[in-house]
């Protein structure tokens, strides 16, 4: 399984990985901006998110619209809704 964790506070995200990383393979990002470029890398290389943890309260972007840019992008890419 493949899990992407999106916190900005380094102490939470560290434990939302540690809790995550038994059941798949963890990556992190601490903004909306690296976690929607980190999505779209792992479709492009056949490797999407099984998991998608995500903080709401985000600098810059907020989980929110982060969510939106995802939408988009699979939209864009006809990716089917699960």
């Amino acid at each position: 399984m493949n899990i992407l964790v999106v916190e900005d506070d380094a102490v939470s995200r560290k434990v939302m990985t540690y809790f995550v990383n038994k059941y798949g393979d963890c990556q992190t990002a601490e903004d909306g901006e690296k976690a929607v470029e980190l999505y779209k890398h792992a479709w492009e290389q056949g490797q999407p998110y099984n998991l998608i943890c995500m903080d709401i309260k985000l600098p810059g972007m907020d989980g929110y619209d982060t969510i939106e840019k995802i939408r988009e992008y699979e939209a864009k890419q006809n990716i089917p809704e699960f």
